[in-house]
């Protein structure tokens, strides 16, 4: 089984844009209502709903022991946002997210162990939600306009699962040419992990960074391993 790599992410990213695009509205096709009813459901009214998908990259390498090369994540679901006033709201979201750590292949390597591969990697999928405060920026119709969010975030990884491509050196005696090893549930990853996230975007897209505060691994394993990457960046488009 080969393994994604980031034309693979990329082509599952544009893969959700034409329903978000085909979803979104823009401010010059909306018709004025002169009925005088005050709405209450809107991208900027009091309550709205909206679909959203991203993709991110860990931005440093994790600690010496534990250094990763191509790891990113993604991550679809939805977002709730109440507006409190004309420059404020609150916004929730609920989502599934992917994250993929390949682990680099140099003698000094700790996680999960000192082995070296061909190709190795670390995938967890987890149940995930944050929670942020955000700041509009500017005058708008009835869109999201330009903000800022600021809030944390939380994860339940509910799978995870370890993974190991070798290269046999005589395949005519073993019969094939690579063995790959698979160990599901991990029992050093931690359930429960969570940080800061950040966001700053102009209608349906924007720009996210987040920084995990707690440590990926079990406590009675944080002493064992050092840490994967704590820093994602990405791009995140929803509905509008």
């Amino acid at each position: 089984m080969s393994s994604l790599n980031y034309r693979h992410v990329v082509f599952l990213f544009l893969l959700t844009l034409p329903c978000m695009l085909h979803a979104q509205k823009r401010l010059e096709s909306l018709k004025v209502d002169t009925s005088g009813r005050v709405e209450t459901f809107g991208p900027n009214r009091r309550i709205f709903a909206q679909a959203v998908a991203s993709v991110g990259l860990f931005a440093d390498n994790g600690d010496p022991g534990a250094r990763t090369r191509r790891a990113y994540s993604f991550q679809a679901g939805g977002r709730m946002k109440l507006k409190l006033w004309s420059w404020e709201a609150l916004t929730l979201d609920v989502y599934w997210k992917m994250q993929r750590w390949n682990l680099e292949q140099k003698p000094g390597k700790l996680l999960p162990d000192g082995n070296l591969h061909q190709r190795e990697l670390i995938v967890t999928h987890s149940l995930s939600g944050d929670f942020c405060n955000r700041i509009n920026i500017g005058r708008r119709g009835d869109v999201l306009g330009t903000y800022v969010d600021l809030g944390v975030y939380g994860d339940y990884v509910f799978h995870s699962v370890h993974v190991m491509k070798d290269l046999y050196l005589d395949p005519a005696v073993s019969g094939k040419e690579s063995q790959l090893t698979k160990n599901f549930g991990l029992p050093y990853m931690a359930p429960l992990n969570y940080g800061f996230k950040a966001r700053a975007g102009n209608g349906w897209m924007n720009i996210f960074a987040m920084y995990r505060v707690s440590g990926i691994f079990k406590n009675e394993y944080t002493s064992l391993y050092p840490q994967l990457p704590r820093i994602t960046i990405g791009i995140e488009i929803g509905t509008e």
